[in-house]
């Protein structure tokens, strides 16, 4: 009963300005008056004040927040209340205290809240679509969820937000993904149609498929080079991705299409070693396949491939130093590099000068690509230039990087990948190149 003695704030006019659930109250209790406040003043002080109390009142999403703050901001800019760029304490000199223009931070100080948080809630109310508010809210999307989101051209967001409110997903991100498919799905024909009106020879494609099985179907001997990235079985050497949690979340955890990513690892391994059996009858004595893999602390214990290579003749391991990375375990440093195992039949050999190249490679990794793991298109090109390979193989093409470079070089190429949408993907690469090299 305390509460309900404190008065409620209304307008001249009479409109309620602060107090609706006080007000709300005394009329279940059966109460006929009820002590107010009269706010006599100019109608942007009373607008002013109402946003304070649904703000203060804190029954708000981080969009509604936005929203009012947004509010807020357009009545004191409107009043000269509102600081701008280059606003400072000596600018406004002269100025009564109570006039000076409010900073964000005076603002989210005076509701309650951190300068960061109400920035980024104005972001989300500036941002997203009537539309993609509503897929975020129907979903209760995560913060992060929502700022991903709004960086979204409105076109994007709104076809997200229509795959939510379809009820097809429950995240944000799987919206995206789905998104991303039915774009690459929508173009895969008209794609296909043009790479084979500019094919000029057999060899020269994508095959879609499993990599074993295509790899059945070719002769002995007919490929002098094979550069390839497998899935690294994140999920089934790590425990996987950890959905849900404050961590930024990567194309990684988004996942390949097609490709769980999470085998036994003893699975994972005989999986590789049939993968290398392959790849190794395909190579003639002058060949060599460069396999590119990744290390991993397992148990607080450096873990590397050597059960994958175990009797391959690995001749050489070359480190790719990557920039940029992230780690979240305080036991160790930042894994920031790959491994590429030269793995080399006795004849093989490079081009001459090729050999005064270190093994050390500092290369930027790739971020311009939807596959959630390519790899610089500068890794397949040094290594396809430093021999004299007429015909390249890359039995994990993803997105098409290795038949790229060995497009941009001259050389021929067999790519196979299990998923549709990334054929469609390295096709469409293909073709800019075939129309950049003329």
């Amino acid at each position: 009963m305390v509460g309900l003695l404190n008065p409620i704030t209304v307008s001249k006019s009479g409109r309620l300005i602060a107090g609706a659930h006080r007000l709300a109250a005394c009329k279940l209790l059966g109460r006929k008056t009820i002590e107010c406040i009269v706010l006599d003043g100019d109608e942007w002080k009373i607008e002013l004040a109402e946003i304070d109390e649904n703000l203060i009142r804190n029954e708000l999403d981080a969009i509604g927040i936005g929203e009012l703050a947004l509010q807020r901001d357009a009545i004191l800019e409107t009043q000269g209340l509102r600081a701008q760029k280059g606003d400072n304490q000596h600018s406004k000199r002269g100025m009564m205290e109570s006039a000076l223009p409010k900073t964000t931070q005076d603002i989210a100080d005076e509701i309650g809240i951190s300068k960061r948080l109400l920035q980024e809630n104005k972001q989300l109310a500036r941002a997203l679509t009537e539309t993609a508010k509503k897929a975020v809210r129907k979903i209760d999307a995560t913060k992060h969820e929502a700022l991903r989101l709004a960086r979204k051209s409105p076109e994007e967001q709104d076809a997200v937000a229509g795959k939510i409110l379809d009820g097809k997903t429950t995240t944000v991100i799987e919206a995206i993904r789905e998104v991303a498919r039915d774009r690459i799905i929508s173009n895969f024909e008209s794609i296909a149609t043009q790479l084979a009106s500019e094919k000029t020879t057999n060899s020269n494609r994508i095959i879609c498929g499993d990599a074993i099985e295509v790899m059945r179907q070719i002769p002995d001997d007919s490929v002098d080079l094979i550069i390839t990235s497998p899935p690294y079985n994140l999920r089934g050497l790590c425990g996987g991705p950890r959905w849900g949690d404050s961590r930024p979340v990567r194309k990684m955890e988004i996942g390949y299409e097609h490709c769980s990513d999470d085998m036994p690892r003893d699975k994972y391994i005989e999986w590789q070693r049939e993968c290398l059996t392959e790849m190794m009858r395909l190579i003639p004595d002058t060949g060599a396949i460069f396999y590119n893999h990744k290390w991993r602390v397992q148990n607080l214990l450096i873990e590397d491939q050597s059960p994958i290579l175990q009797d391959f003749p690995v001749r050489q391991i070359i480190i790719w130093h990557r920039t940029g990375g992230v780690n979240f375990n305080d036991k160790y440093f930042l894994p920031n590099y790959e491994v590429i195992y030269m793995i080399a039949k006795p004849k093989f050999k490079l081009i001459p000068g090729a050999n005064h190249m270190g093994c050390v490679w500092r290369i930027h990794h790739e971020t311009d690509n939807e596959h959630p793991c390519p790899f610089p298109i500068e890794l397949p090109h040094r290594i396809i230039e430093s021999t004299l390979a007429r015909m390249v193989l890359d039995p994990f093409v993803g997105s098409g990087t290795t038949a790229v470079a060995a497009k941009m070089l001259g050389r021929d190429y067999i790519g196979i990948e299990l998923s549709p949408q990334y054929v469609a993907m390295a096709e469409a690469r293909l073709i800019q190149t075939c129309r950049k090299c003329g």
